[in-house]
């Protein structure tokens, strides 16, 4: 007797989402915003299209009659915006999901910082609409940082380091946050029902202060088993608290001689292709398990590729010409491949959408000092020609 596929629904997202290995053994349904619907999607999954996402009472009919007819096992989103849709349309349909409460404590900063009061994680922070209230802030607690209660991607990061600070108008509630001293990673897991496993840990790499706008990662981080298992104790415990169920989270966190401190954590995977990098060097394509835990099946891993991988965002002044420093940069030792932004070319990198593309490399022997060395020696050198 033949069983139909299990029926998962994925709300938003690139194709990333969508197209990997083993979807074929599903049937996909994918909510998406007619401007955002790609060739791929709609070849590979059935496509509801929508206006906007953030909607969902106008679109919730058609769902309800999808699942009253297939039946969904469980509804899921990897994209920033779709993760509150895909929330509520859990509770609406009663399948399995993420909690509105683990997804509104993630994406409002502020609501996490108040989770997170009375334990030994708590950190010091205020809501803020004026410069004097920065100014007070600052004065209790020293350096801080200002940013958005529900930003992401980078976006109006400020930090600020004495009370002669200059800062845009701040035009709607801000959050200030004491700044955080130690070395930052963020933490890539997955949960299969509330089972949290660490898949690995990713060194960071910023512009600094101001805005901090990441400029690359390796992963995974050269770390000592101690810090790892502290960083993995630290973030397990947190998942345990917001009380996320299934899927990837991406959690930043800074390391420091007192302990594993909390930026931020969200209930998708890494971007940055952050989730390409774990899934070539653990062989975890975080979407594909996602789906195979709400639908009961097993998820058989991808062989590994590379036992390190790394990503760099090169700075480029305006004018460089694109098709040649694509070529030179993806001959260089260990380059898979190189991804470039003219139009963003020589501007400053004010936010992670502003940078001017990526580049991509990949050791497949276990030397790592020699991987590392060889990206930053090539890497910069590359850039000037």
């Amino acid at each position: 007797m033949k069983t139909s596929k299990p029926r998962v629904l994925i709300v938003g997202g690139r194709d990333s989402g969508v197209d990997w290995p083993g979807r074929e053994d599903f049937e996909l349904f994918l909510v998406q915003e007619h401007a955002h619907v790609s060739p791929r999607q709609a070849e590979i999954a059935s496509v509801v299209e929508v206006g906007d996402l953030s909607f969902v009472d106008s679109y919730l009919p058609v769902l309800k009659k999808l699942h009253h007819d297939l039946r969904f096992a469980g509804v899921v989103s990897f994209f920033e915006k779709g993760l509150l849709p895909a929330a509520e349309i859990g509770e609406l349909l009663d399948i399995p999901h993420n909690s509105r409460f683990s997804v509104e404590t993630t994406r409002c900063k502020t609501d996490l910082r108040e989770l997170l009061i009375g334990t030994s994680h708590e950190v010091p922070f205020a809501l803020v609409r004026n410069d004097e209230a920065v100014r007070t802030f600052f004065r209790t607690h020293g350096c801080c940082i200002v940013k958005p209660v529900d930003g992401s991607g980078s976006v109006e990061i400020h930090k600020v380091e004495s009370e002669r600070f200059s800062l845009p108008t701040l035009n709607r509630e801000f959050l200030a946050e004491k700044f955080l001293e130690g070395a930052e990673y963020s933490v890539e897991t997955f949960t299969h029902d509330r089972r949290h496993r660490l898949l690995g840990v990713t060194k960071k790499y910023t512009t600094g202060a101001s805005n901090f706008v990441e400029t690359g990662h390796d992963f995974p981080a050269d770390l000592p088993a101690e810090v790892q298992e502290r960083i993995r104790d630290a973030v397990v415990w947190l998942l345990d608290r917001i009380g996320h169920v299934w899927g990837p989270c991406h959690t930043e966190v800074k390391v420091a001689e007192d302990g594993v401190h909390f930026i931020e954590t969200q209930t998708r995977f890494g971007g940055d292709q952050i989730w390409e990098m774990v899934w070539r060097t653990t062989g975890v394509h975080l979407a594909a398990a996602t789906v195979c835990a709400l639908a009961r099946r097993p998820y058989l891993p991808s062989p590994v590729e590379f036992s390190a991988m790394a990503v760099r965002f090169p700075q480029l002044p305006a004018g460089t010409d694109a098709v040649r420093l694509r070529d030179t940069l993806e001959r260089q030792a260990f380059a898979i491949r190189a991804e470039l932004k003219e139009v963003n070319f020589g501007t400053p990198f004010l936010s992670s959408s502003r940078r001017h593309g990526y580049v991509m490399f990949g050791c497949r022997s276990d030397d790592r000092a020699e991987f590392r060395a060889a990206i930053e020696r090539d890497f910069l050198l590359n850039c000037k020609e």
